[in-house]
């Protein structure tokens, strides 16, 4: 029993973190894509109006300038700009849905470049941009010499310091205007009374991208458990800190190598001491890179790191397959931004819907088997393209597996499934 018990438990968290990360993701178009392909603006332009916290004492502390600081804590808060509503205690006053705005970047020089990427401000409310256009121009305020790039792009909600991008094909330019047709709120309606006051939109940093990063939002391929580029995202962020670095910093520098040596032992200690494993080929690798003074923007070092990563996964897998090598997960939007349980159960038939902004439709059951290598078989057991599955329980004796489900969410509601194992 007590195997059993710690089979579930392990199961469970790699269940969480598995659905956690693998909504979306996408390998990308580059094979290692760096950070440095990502330019902060040298100037940001707009004559829309901001929030202006009086208790704040700094008309600036939420200003334009905040999302080009490079300091994702900071944010620009800009208030709509067609106030079209007929309420007067809004802020702005009379402001309504659609939330717009615009705003130009100045990149400094002309420059070439293939999308921009929008960073939300680090809490749990949704209130990024949700269509959005991209002009190239030839001046500061986004009206001489206006030509499409994107248009009318309709982004996903997301929040918590996570991004989406907009993406066009290269071209070279060195402004960039920026129009908000619409952005999301945290929640329209409550109860049948119009709740929202504050309509506005949030951004804590716009980056100007010269290569197409692995992170650009696309489904997660149905025959993959955890996309590449989200791994990779991930092991950065394990070993980083360990490094005294940050994720960012790691594989960009011209001169110096002393991160990513220091990424490669934190993984080649844990091969060693947690799993007796033969590390010699990757010592060998890193001491040539050493010898040679192979800089951190070397693509040797980040194959290196990548391989060492790979064959710690492999042990770390092999190690859970002791307990249970099968693993039953679900995929679905983020349940997260809302103190109840009313904004994610959206009964077809109430009066009032109450809803998150993440939410929307495509779901999957799947199960994950961990090889008897270390590697992942991965099957997709139910495919519902606009409804929900969710809360998947396995039973005790790990026969029946129970999980509430929907078809979609204007004419079906959740129900409670069985099925054998």
């Amino acid at each position: 029993m007590d195997r059993i018990v710690r089979a579930l438990a392990t199961a469970l968290i790699v269940c969480a973190y598995i659905q956690l990360g693998s909504a979306f993701g996408s390998d990308g178009v580059e094979e290692f894509y760096s950070p440095a392909s990502e330019l902060q603006p040298a100037a940001i332009w707009s004559d829309n109006d901001v929030f202006v916290d009086a208790n704040a004492g700094n008309p600036e502390t939420y200003g334009f300038g905040k999302a080009i600081d490079g300091d994702p804590k900071t944010y620009v808060c800009i208030l709509d700009s067609t106030l079209a509503g007929g309420r007067a205690d809004t802020t702005p006053q009379y402001a309504a849905e659609p939330i717009t705005a615009e705003m130009t970047l100045d990149l400094g020089a002309e420059t070439s470049c293939v999308g921009l990427r929008i960073v939300t401000p680090i809490n749990w409310r949704s209130l990024s941009p949700k269509n959005v256009s991209v002009y190239a121009c030839d001046d500061l305020q986004g009206q001489v010499g206006l030509r499409v790039l994107a248009d009318g792009v309709e982004l996903l909600p997301v929040n918590s310091g996570y991004s989406v991008c907009v993406l066009w094909e290269r071209t070279s330019a060195r402004y960039l205007h920026v129009r908000v047709h619409e952005g999301y709120q945290l929640r329209n309606r409550r109860q049948g009374l119009y709740e929202e006051t504050h309509f506005n939109t949030q951004i804590a940093e716009l980056r100007v991208l010269t290569a197409v990063p692995d992170d650009v939002a696309a489904k997660n391929p149905d025959d993959v458990a955890f996309p590449e580029s989200r791994l990779r995202r991930d092991w950065l962020l394990q070993d980083a800190l360990k490094a005294d670095a940050a994720p960012d910093e790691c594989f960009v520098s011209e001169t110096e190598n002393a991160r990513e040596a220091a990424l490669v032992d934190c993984v080649l200690s844990e091969l060693r001491d947690e799993y007796d494993a033969d590390v010699q080929e990757w010592e060998s690798a890193k001491s040539d890179l050493l010898a040679s003074n192979a800089p951190g923007s070397d693509p040797r070092w980040r194959s290196l790191y990548y391989s060492a990563c790979s064959q710690r996964r492999a042990l770390r897998l092999d190690y859970l397959r002791e307990y249970s090598d099968t693993i039953f997960y679900v995929k679905h939007y983020v349940f997260g931004g809302t103190e109840g349980l009313t904004g994610i159960a959206r009964v077809s038939d109430a009066q009032y819907h109450d809803q998150t902004t993440e939410r929307r439709g495509g779901s999957q059951l799947c199960m994950l088997t961990v090889q008897e290598d270390g590697s992942i078989a991965h099957e997709v057991l139910i495919d519902k393209p606009e409804g929900v599955i969710r809360d998947p329980n396995l039973s005790w004796d790990g026969e029946k597996l129970i999980f509430s489900m929907r078809d979609n969410f204007e004419l079906d509601d959740y129900s409670l499934y069985e099925m054998k194992t």
